[in-house]
């Protein structure tokens, strides 16, 4: 599944509400132990997700970014939402949805322009997600 695929399954999910859990009826999800070395995590995203998915402690915005980033599928993509924090993870939908808005193809460069880049629609967003350190998604975008 290509990266655009899994974007948009994410926005699909983020859209209908069904990473909103509460401990009680969480299911598995995403966290933030993937992505690059800078967002903390392990190289390649999709083993960090496999190993750590039930017993990960709770994520930042910019580690469930980065974990969602090096997902190739919704499976993937599920686990690192679930990890986060619930205010991490109602940033990043807000991220998501902003960018899954201005750029409904999930193309890449479109969403390099408006995550990565000033003025932009959700940089602000971006931004906050990631404290305003690293991000392996802009990243890829230079």
């Amino acid at each position: 599944m290509s990266r655009t695929a899994v974007f948009l399954a994410a926005a699909l999910v983020a859209a209908c509400g069904e990473s909103s859990t509460t401990p009680s009826d969480a299911s598995p999800g995403v966290d933030g132990g993937g992505g690059s070395g800078e967002a903390g995590g392990g190289g390649d995203g999709s083993a960090s997700m496999d190993t750590a998915a039930g017993d990960a402690a709770p994520a930042a915005c910019v580690d469930v970014r980065a974990c969602v980033n090096d997902c190739v599928d919704q499976a993937c993509t599920r686990s690192c939402l679930d990890r986060g924090t619930p205010q991490a993870r109602d940033l990043y939908e807000m991220l998501l949805a902003c960018s899954a808005r201005v750029c409904p193809t999930g193309d890449m460069n479109c969403r390099c322009e408006n995550e990565c880049w000033y003025p932009s629609e959700c940089v602000e967003l971006r931004d906050m997600c990631v404290d305003n350190g690293p991000d392996s998604f802009c990243d890829l975008c230079h």
